[in-house]
């Protein structure tokens, strides 16, 4: 059997075990393409949660702090939407 996956291409990758499990040949139909943005962040405003809807955007949104040398505030939680993505989180 062959499958056409729209994911993008670099996150095929969790896929291809059971599909060679399940002897299906995954054919790369990337529609998307996940990389982060230029984008700024500042723990001035002092929120009191991130909500964090994808697990790209925990990679992307951590990547940026270390990158930028900034860490969470203490007071600042943490909540998630999906197994995935809070399991990107942990």
């Amino acid at each position: 059997m062959k499958i056409g996956i729209t994911r993008d291409i670099n996150q095929l990758a969790e896929l291809k075990p059971l599909a060679i499990q399940k002897k299906i040949e995954l054919l790369p139909v990337p529609v998307i393409k996940i990389e982060p943005i230029d984008f700024e962040f500042s723990f001035e405003n002092n929120p009191d949660w991130i909500l964090f809807t994808s697990a790209n955007a925990v990679s992307i949104f951590f990547q940026y702090l270390k990158k930028n040398n900034q860490a969470l505030p203490p007071q600042t939680k943490i909540a998630s939407i999906g197994n995935k993505t809070s399991n990107r989180i942990k």
